[in-house]
């Protein structure tokens, strides 16, 4: 046998080529290795009139079918929105398959609300034209090798009804002072 070296085959010799198809399996990956990303990034304006204290389901979701049910999710991202008034605390929860996640939310006390991170639009005491940019991030289990929809959701933080709005702001008037943006959710399966 030629082209054999002490120490293994030489750098080179083993190429994509030479693999066979699906050679390198799941099964093969060592635990933290990333299966796959997907993601959404919603750049259209959308809004819901909710009541006080109400939960948004915003429309912006992302379908994952994990390869493993043991497998972690890691989900990511952020929205742009904005709520008629000085509103504090906007919080923004995640949802797998329309359902609120318990565990990405702050634990239950009395009658204060629950949220899983919280923004605001009144930046030096102005909100008319201005749209808070909320983070969310938090590591979630598959449960099942079934396709899941993790979306996000907003809680109008008011205690009347108000107007909330994605990806532009309070006030929409023409002209360059206002904005249209963007939000997206990522989400990676991450093998355990």
């Amino acid at each position: 046998i030629t082209g054999l070296s002490v120490g293994g085959l030489p750098d080179g010799t083993v190429d994509a080529d030479t693999l066979a198809s699906n050679a390198v399996t799941t099964a093969k990956l060592p635990a933290g290795s990333t299966l796959q990303t997907l993601s959404t990034t919603k750049t259209d304006v959308t809004s819901s009139y909710a009541g006080s204290l109400a939960v948004w389901n915003t429309g912006l979701t992302v379908d994952i079918q994990p390869s493993h049910a043991n497998n972690k999710i890691l989900i990511c991202g952020y929205v742009q929105i904005s709520i008629a008034g000085p509103q504090h605390n906007i919080g923004v929860l995640l949802n797998k398959d329309g359902t609120i996640i318990d565990g990405y939310r702050g634990d239950a006390s009395g009658s204060r609300t629950r949220n899983g991170t919280l923004g605001h639009n009144m930046p030096d005491g102005g909100y008319d034209n201005y749209t808070a940019a909320i983070h969310f991030n938090y590591l979630d289990t598959a449960g099942s090798t079934s396709a899941i929809t993790y979306g996000v959701s907003v809680r109008n933080p008011s205690g009347s009804a108000r107007t909330i709005y994605m990806n532009r702001a309070n006030t929409d008037t023409d002209n360059q002072y206002h904005y249209r943006t963007a939000s997206t959710i990522t989400v990676m399966e991450i093998k355990v």
